[in-house]
């Protein structure tokens, strides 16, 4: 899995006279809901990787003393980004939007992103400007992962097979395979405590878990995957358990 862009940015052999940081969105912490025209969060970077961002508006900026930024809007990211600070001989900012995708034999991802550079205060305009020209949620697959059974797990009779994921168009559902071959779909909006924690931004209603009578196949290793279906596509994105 690989993110589908990033921004690194060499300072030179110096650092700045106090740190840069990354306003990601608006809305600022506990303020108003995306694209409302609310106001900057403001946060320094961590020295070491990485500091997780919820960044609702899918942009952020690395501003320096006089406001001057370097801005990148992804639009098909999720709403949470990572990013460090590094000082040394030759100083890096990192800004990474979450584009999460499997480079699956023959897959081909195709989006747009724009790098602004200049006063912060003539790059939210654009920004919303851009925003207001697209047509979709965007382009990328389902996110989350398959956590039970584990991969080696040795089970009998009824196991609960659970896990989590979600989409920028809507989750339509979770459907259970095994062996290839689908059994049963799975209770999809199990509240998951954990992911907004790991994912500030993310919603915590994002988890499955399905009953699985495992007395139905023979004895012996198997292989289970998930299929998300979402809102906009049924084009299955199968992973296998860990």
């Amino acid at each position: 899995m690989s993110n589908c862009v990033e921004l690194s940015e060499q300072l030179g052999n110096s650092s700045p006279a106090q740190p840069w940081h990354l306003l990601a969105l608006p809305p600022a912490r506990g303020g108003s809901a995306p694209w409302t025209n609310g106001g900057l969060s403001q946060h320094v970077m961590a020295y070491s990787c990485c500091d997780m961002l919820a960044t609702g508006e899918q942009w952020g900026a690395y501003v320096d003393n006089t406001n001057t930024c370097i801005a990148l809007y992804p639009p098909p990211q999720f709403p949470n980004s990572k990013g460090f600070t590094a000082y040394s001989t030759y100083s890096t900012l990192q800004f990474t939007p979450m584009c999460p995708f499997t480079w699956e034999p023959g897959s081909v991802l195709a989006f747009d992103t724009d790098i602004l550079v200049g006063p912060l205060s003539e790059s939210h305009a654009p920004i919303y400007s851009l925003h207001s020209q697209q047509t979709s949620p965007g382009t990328l697959p389902p996110m989350g992962c398959p956590d039970a059974p584990a991969n080696g797990d040795v089970v009998s009779g009824t196991v609960i097979v659970d896990g989590w994921s979600c989409a920028l168009p809507g989750m339509a559902g979770v459907d259970v395979f095994v062996d290839g071959n689908r059994v049963d779909s799975a209770t999809y909006g199990v509240t998951r405590s954990d992911i907004p924690i790991a994912f500030p931004g993310a919603p915590s209603n994002v988890g499955f878990q399905d009953a699985l009578d495992t007395t139905a196949f023979s004895n012996g290793s198997h292989l289970w995957l998930s299929r998300r279906r979402t809102g906009t596509d049924t084009s299955p994105l199968l992973r296998r358990s860990r």
